[in-house]
């Protein structure tokens, strides 16, 4: 059996998730998750989304959920061992360079059980799965009239999604502000992607949306037809939806961020061009695609 722990983000989610359906496949394992205890002590108050898609699993039991007295500090225990012992490392698999790509995690052999603990930000994990995963990550459920609306207003025109992240290290409330001194990308990194997309796509419209939509409403100067893309962040948290919504444009301009990173991945249109910043914004250095396009970012 595999289990694998879920935790951060809606991004880092799938990449949980996409790395241990893959090895569940690999092995011919049945695939368990954990949506207790990465949530337990979550910094941005964030909880369990991965059941938002088509995807196949079972729930794991208390016991892989340390959901008993002292679960807390058997998780942590474990995951020092893991460290600094092979032999658990091979049932309790924590990423122990994040950096990079861990080659050794799709070759684990088939065996009683093993616990993936680790975010895994790269395609190769899933590459050989592509297809399923993109099937799994599908929505189980219909969006609704005023998402569909916008659906295919994007789905008109040349639709290019540019996505900001600006609430790094801000818990997750309500009027939240960037916090001051954290590094983001500045303006002129999407000013340059959409000159740079504007040369290969004829009539490119820009959609913009963002955790902190003041920033690009407050900044973004441009002749380019620009829509800024507010109504799923205020009041009801619908995120989500935002995150179907920059999957159905044609081209990408993303931030560092895994939420924009597998909207775009998950795109469909055959010709589609990603810009990313440049890996001094990513903690994996292996998580751009080879086929995507980098820029400086700052």
């Amino acid at each position: 059996m595999v289990v694998s722990k879920i935790f951060g983000g809606l991004g880092n989610q799938l990449f949980c998730y996409a790395a241990a359906r893959s090895l569940a496949i690999k092995t011919g394992s049945k695939l368990y998750l954990d949506l207790y205890s990465g949530f337990r002590k979550d910094f941005y108050k964030r909880t369990p989304a991965i059941q938002l898609f088509n995807v196949q699993y079972a729930p794991a039991s208390r016991l892989f959920q340390f959901q008993y007295p002292g679960g807390v500090k058997v998780s942590g225990a474990l995951r020092f061992l893991s460290k600094q012992s092979d032999v658990v490392h091979r049932h309790y698999y924590f990423e122990r360079d994040f950096s990079r790509y861990d080659e050794g995690l799709l070759n684990l052999s088939a065996r009683p059980f093993v616990y993936l603990d680790g975010y895994w930000q790269c395609e190769r994990y899933f590459a050989d799965v592509a297809e399923v995963i993109r099937k799994e990550f599908t929505f189980s459920a219909d969006h609704d009239a005023e998402n569909q609306e916008w659906a295919a207003r994007i789905g008109e025109v040349n639709a290019v999604a540019l996505h900001a992240r600006r609430l790094h290290g801000v818990p997750n409330k309500k009027n939240a502000q960037p916090k001051a001194g954290i590094r983001s990308l500045d303006l002129q990194y999407y000013l340059s992607a959409m000159q740079e997309i504007s040369r290969e796509v004829n009539n490119p419209h820009f959609f913009c949306f963002s955790d902190y939509p003041e920033w690009f409403k407050e900044n973004l100067r441009t002749d380019f037809p620009v829509t800024f893309v507010t109504h799923n962040q205020y009041g009801a948290d619908r995120t989500h939806e935002d995150f179907w919504l920059m999957s159905q444009c044609k081209h990408f301009i993303i931030s560092n961020s895994t939420f924009s990173w597998w909207a775009a991945w998950l795109s469909t249109f055959p010709s589609k061009i990603v810009v990313a910043p440049d890996l001094s914004f990513w903690e994996c250095k292996d998580v751009i695609p080879h086929t995507w396009r980098i820029r400086t970012g700052a």
